[in-house]
């Protein structure tokens, strides 16, 4: 509280500045509930973020089943990544060079385990941070052989609307 002289010579009187704020907060705490557009759709009028969701679970589905046609249509042209895998200590760059090596553990999993599915990750944390309405960055953890996997994805939408993998990051640790 402040003291204001006032007016016309009268005494001075004590004001409190929230008094003369509170219209001024209702506008602003009222403005971004109206303000707020809706959540951004893709084509099929689902949220960007449920679009972005379902791909990738497809993408796991397809990962876990060592499904190598759908999950090489899952990766974007231009794509990189940078995987976990102590022989590959380098950013992969090109959809190619990131899906040889894809194949090449697809091809080890199925000598060793039988299936499908011949791997069974399950997501946990999952966290989609939609970047318009055209591409995402995707987080998410796994668990396997006593240890965490994490994972960053840029995933993009094609022209045809389908939401493809970009750009993919790997690390694996202690839990």
């Amino acid at each position: 509280m402040h003291n204001v002289e006032g007016a016309e010579g009268r005494s001075p009187r004590t004001r409190c500045p929230i008094r003369s704020l509170a219209p001024l907060l209702l506008v602003m705490l009222a403005t971004p509930a109206a303000a707020q557009s809706p959540p951004a759709t893709d084509r099929g009028g689902v949220t960007v973020a449920a679009g972005v969701r379902a791909a990738l679970d497809s993408f796991i589905v397809d990962f876990n089943n060592l499904d190598s046609a759908r999950f090489t249509a899952r990766w974007a042209e231009g794509a990189s990544a940078v995987l976990p895998f102590p022989d590959t200590p380098h950013r992969l760059d090109g959809r190619d060079a990131v899906l040889a090596r894809f194949m090449s553990y697809f091809a080890q999993m199925r000598r060793e385990r039988s299936g499908p599915p011949f791997l069974f990750m399950v997501l946990h944390h999952v966290r989609i941070d939609t970047l318009g309405d055209d591409a995402a960055l995707v987080a998410y953890e796994f668990s396997a052989a006593e240890r965490v996997h994490r994972r960053s994805l840029v995933m993009v939408r094609d022209d045809a609307g389908a939401w493809k993998v970009l750009q993919m990051h790997g690390s694996s640790g202690m839990p």
